[in-house]
């Protein structure tokens, strides 16, 4: 259904063009236009339906959500993993480690996000995401402080990272054991 959404899309706005090409100048033919517009219309309403029915589908958010719990678990592990490290010793390295520890769970876990809303609510995304959120702008302070060799700050805002992200992992955790329970 998705894919002969973006066909009705194409096919309207082609459609359209040709038409406000062809037409006179000053000049409208709606006629024309206007079924032209109305099968773009529609062809962005099937294409929402399928992407909705394809997001829903349960194979897919059961994956999702592995991936969740995956991804917040290998991040809290990479971020006490990493504030254990001597940092003190040469701050300056510390970005390159985020970017090598942390870049593809953030990545997977953004992805993936959207099936909290769907499996549990709005709500309890809203509630997982802000912590996740808080974590992640943490996590671009401690990188950025690593560039600027701010050790203090790189320390403070590793710690900060890892609870937030913590916390998130604790929301999920008990979304998952209210589901099943």
């Amino acid at each position: 259904m998705r894919a002969l959404g973006y066909l009705l899309i194409t096919a309207g706005f082609l459609a359209g063009t040709v038409v406000a090409v062809q037409t006179e100048e000053n000049h409208i033919a709606w006629d024309w236009f206007l079924p032209a517009f109305a099968v773009g219309v529609v062809g962005v309403v099937l294409a929402r339906v399928g992407t909705k029915r394809e997001a829903r589908h349960e194979t897919k958010l059961a994956g999702d959500l592995e991936t969740l719990t995956t991804s917040l678990e290998r991040l809290v592990d990479n971020l006490e993993r990493l504030s254990a490290e001597d940092n003190a010793a040469d701050p300056y390295r510390v970005h390159g480690r985020i970017d090598e520890l942390l870049r593809d769970d953030l990545t997977s876990f953004a992805d993936a996000r959207e099936c909290i809303g769907h499996i549990f609510s709005l709500a309890a995304y809203a509630d997982v995401m802000n912590a996740f959120a808080a974590g992640e702008r943490y996590v671009n302070r401690v990188w950025s402080a690593s560039i600027d060799g701010w050790i203090d700050e790189l320390e403070e805002y590793l710690g900060r990272a890892t609870e937030q992200f913590r916390d998130a992992r604790g929301k999920l955790q008990t979304l998952q054991q209210g589901r099943s329970g």
